[in-house]
């Protein structure tokens, strides 16, 4: 699948591999995404945000020197669903995510 890659500050539409579902997660179709101010802003200043980010508990922050696929706000359609996922995100539900939280903890 093509996305949009930022690495030591430089954007970059790359190809990626497509993603897997793992267990209690889904695999979408994304029909629209943006990338917004918050992503923009961590694409120059990363580093400098990374201390308060890990003192927030969210310790897989972007870091410059690590790529990073941007636009974490989107909607799309189920594509796959993982195992554990509700059965109301059939294949074909239309859904929105603003995700920010991460693996291993994940969202509570």
């Amino acid at each position: 699948m093509r996305a949009v890659r930022c690495l030591d500050g430089a954007l970059e539409v790359v190809d990626v591999a497509d993603p897997q579902p793992a267990k209690g997660q889904l695999v979408l179709e994304v029909k629209r995404c943006g990338i917004c101010g918050s992503d923009l802003h961590a694409r120059h200043h990363a580093g400098e945000l990374q201390d308060v980010m890990t003192a927030v508990g969210y310790e897989d922050f972007m870091r410059s020197d690590t790529p990073v696929v941007m636009g974490h706000e989107f909607s799309g359609e189920v594509a796959e669903r993982g195992k554990g996922v509700g059965k109301e995100f059939t294949v074909g539900t239309l859904v929105v995510s603003f995700p920010l939280c991460g693996p291993p903890a994940g969202c509570t």
